[in-house]
């Protein structure tokens, strides 16, 4: 009894070179196996430039806000300076004739630096996301700024429960603290950590 021939194919066609199968593929199958890794590459590129111009256009931003902060500050400050002087100038003389005329030029005074104030925290509004140590000082300004409408108001009506010294060391803190904005601005200005957010995002992407 003669053996039936065997008609499995043999292994080594079975396993026959890859780069064979490819030969026999379609000619715009073959254009587009050798297009995916050139524009893999582009868009990779692509996306990585975008996000680091972003990165830049974000950290120029935040760059012309500190500087537009700082000069608003500078604004506010010499305001501030003025009011200081008429509140002593009023302090000093209450209970007598000039302390009408004292007064009126405290008030007018007041108005001057409420809209300085105003500049000021419009600015303020368009600083996003500061560092840590920056915040407090800002939250510090802050705070003082909502306390100064009480102090005034004291001062103008001749308060005895409120001191000259008191006065002058209330405002002289305030100025300080806006003045230390410009250095602040200036060196966040030029510190690449500004623009960390964006850098990660490039990171995790590439």
């Amino acid at each position: 009894m003669s053996k039936r021939p065997s008609t499995r194919e043999p292994v080594s066609s079975r396993l026959r070179n890859p780069f064979g199968r490819l030969r026999d593929l379609p000619i715009w199958s073959k254009l587009g196996l050798i297009m995916i890794v050139p524009i893999i590459a582009t868009v990779v590129v692509g996306t990585n430039g975008l996000v680091a111009n972003i990165g830049d256009a974000n950290d120029a931003d935040r760059a012309r806000t500190l500087s537009g902060l700082s000069a608003q500050a500078s604004a506010l400050v010499h305001e501030l300076q003025n009011q200081r002087a008429n509140a002593a100038m009023l302090l000093g003389q209450l209970n007598t004739d000039a302390a009408v005329e004292a007064r009126s030029v405290f008030e007018r005074q007041t108005q001057k630096t409420d809209d300085a104030n105003k500049d000021y925290r419009l600015v303020r509004s368009g600083l996003a996301d500061p560092p840590e140590d920056f915040r407090v000082q800002l939250a510090s300004i802050d705070t003082q700024l909502q306390d100064l409408p009480g102090m005034r108001k004291q001062i103008s009506e001749g308060s005895k429960d409120i001191l000259a010294s008191t006065v002058i060391a209330r405002y002289r803190s305030l100025i300080d603290d806006l003045l230390s904005i410009r250095g602040t601005s200036a060196e966040l200005s030029n510190n690449p950590s500004l623009g960390s957010d964006m850098r990660a995002a490039s990171a995790i992407s590439r």
